[in-house]
């Protein structure tokens, strides 16, 4: 074979090569491209991968910006994974609404889906909870931090006020009344994963727990992705619910939000929304009702405000011969009005605030300070509380005096009768004070009938006779004085009214709210 023709082959092989190399090359600059495109868009983790899959052009991948990408869903990230303090979003509108409280207090029930049926459902519910519960101890603003339950505070400098956030969270079927004791309102988180059915049941379970004529703000939160707009899909959810056919005395209005993105999308982008979660705690607070400004005060002498003022008058010309029925008149009077206070404080509180879980405050701590002393005591308005100590004000009422004193307009000449009929209406009295009244027994009344008709019985001289004139008042007044023996100590001597109808019959009291 000629020189020429060897060389020649050698040449065409030695290019052959050099281009399947150039191809190798080329092949694989291509599958790396792919690959660094695979994992910035799927495999790094930079939110749930809620879309679908999709196949990307060999032209679209070459010309992919991967740093760009990156550094897009990083900002995305970053936004949707943003820390949340709920009482610094919340303590501004509070404050706005409740300008005289120093201690603002709410409870947020967060109710997320029971089960983790798919990675959407287990993706909101976990995102969810750690926007409105914190990573723990270490974020600022969060006082206590536990399974299912957190406290945010945020101090407010005018006024000097401070903004506790109870948020409290559950994934159960059977609402909890413990859970669910005194929430000012709720997030309900729904999922197309779940059987409907199921939900229902889950969310009548909670109305169950909820007292009547609360009028709870209630928002619903969907991770799911619709093809309809937000007034379909918003009312399906209404729907499904049953929310249209229910009372609204548990449930005084709601809101639906679609944490999603790109909610009506056919695939989410892989995060959910922190201005949508943001603009529905707002909507929820600015629902909530202003909270009940309460005054703790000493029962008897509130009562006695009430009473006083009547006593006078029945001391003067307006009321002259004021009798035994006038002074008991007046007397059940005030009580009624007593009952009638504290009543109307504890409906103005169905939804029993404050939260029980604020005794989980530190006690050393700025908060629990300010808690106990511009808040009401836990518990004050419960029906356990209330009953037993309207039952008490109630039995100080006094009976009728049913005992005929139409001898006392007998005169006595010279007063020979007067120790006769000073005797009767020292019987009439002890008999109204053991038997009717039930207020001494026989070993006390003695003394106090001789005490009773020593000083506040005199004689009064009409024409030539003499006559016994009680002051009925005075009596009475002593009357008064042992029934309310009972609303002095204990556990009845305290109770809250409304502040504001106070100033009709101010208390000597301390101020709570």
């Amino acid at each position: 074979m000629p020189a020429k023709k060897l060389i020649s082959d050698e040449n065409l092989k030695a290019i052959l090569r050099k281009w399947r190399q150039h191809a190798a090359d080329k092949r694989l600059l291509r599958e790396q491209k792919n690959a660094l495109a695979v994992a910035a868009l799927c495999s790094l983790s930079l939110g749930p991968p809620v879309h679908k899959s999709t196949t990307v052009s060999k032209l679209a991948v070459e010309e992919l910006d991967i740093g760009h990408a990156f550094k897009e869903r990083q900002a995305r990230k970053q936004r949707s994974w943003s820390r949340l303090n709920v009482s610094e979003l919340s303590g501004p509108i509070l404050n706005e609404n409740n300008p005289d409280a120093r201690c603002l207090c709410w409870k947020l029930l967060v109710l997320v889906p029971t089960g983790m049926e798919s990675q959407t459902n287990s993706f909101v519910s976990k995102w969810l909870l750690r926007k409105l519960m914190g990573y723990g101890i270490g974020d600022i603003g969060l006082v206590v931090s536990s399974a299912g339950l957190s406290i945010w505070t945020e101090w407010i400098s005018f006024p000097n006020a401070c903004c506790l956030s109870v948020v409290r969270a559950s994934d159960q079927q059977v609402i909890d009344n413990d859970i669910a004791n005194s929430t000012s309102c709720i997030v309900f988180v729904v999922s197309e994963s779940i059987s409907w059915e199921m939900q229902k049941e889950r969310f009548n379970s909670l109305l169950a727990c909820i007292p009547d004529e609360s009028n709870l703000p209630l928002l619903i939160f969907s991770g799911d992705t619709y093809n309809e707009g937000y007034e379909y899909a918003s009312k399906y959810i209404i729907n499904r619910l049953g929310l249209n056919g229910l009372n609204r005395g548990k449930i005084g209005s709601s809101l639906v939000i679609f944490l999603v993105e790109n909610y009506t999308e056919d695939h989410a982008n892989g995060f959910f929304d922190d201005d949508k979660l943001r603009e529905g705690l707002k909507w929820l607070v600015s629902s909530l009702p202003v909270q009940p400004d309460v005054t703790l005060v000493k029962t008897h002498e509130l009562l006695l405000e009430y009473l006083n003022p009547q006593l006078e008058l029945l001391n003067t010309h307006v009321a002259p011969g004021a009798g035994p029925g006038d002074c008991i008149s007046v007397f059940n009077n005030a009580v009624n009005q007593l009952a009638e206070e504290i009543l109307a404080a504890a409906n103005a509180n169905r939804s029993q605030w404050p939260a029980p879980e604020i005794d989980l405050l530190e006690r050393t701590s700025n908060e629990r300070i300010y808690a106990e002393m511009f808040l009401p005591s836990i518990g004050w308005s419960s029906p356990s509380r209330i009953q037993p100590l309207l039952a008490a004000i109630n039995s100080c009422k006094i009976p009728e005096f049913s005992y005929d004193l139409s001898w006392l307009n007998h005169g006595s000449h010279m007063g020979k009768q007067i120790q006769d009929q000073k005797k009767l209406l020292e019987e009439c009295l002890a008999r109204y004070l053991t038997e009717s009244a039930r207020l001494l027994d026989e070993s006390q009344v003695v003394t106090e009938v001789n005490v009773m008709v020593q000083n506040c019985v005199g004689l009064e001289l009409r024409d030539s006779s003499y006559y016994l004139a009680p002051r009925w008042v005075a009596i009475f007044r002593r009357i008064y004085n042992w029934r309310l023996a009972k609303l002095s100590t204990g556990k009845f001597s305290e109770a809250y009214v409304l502040t504001q109808h106070l100033y009709q019959a101010p208390a000597a009291a301390g101020s709570n709210g």
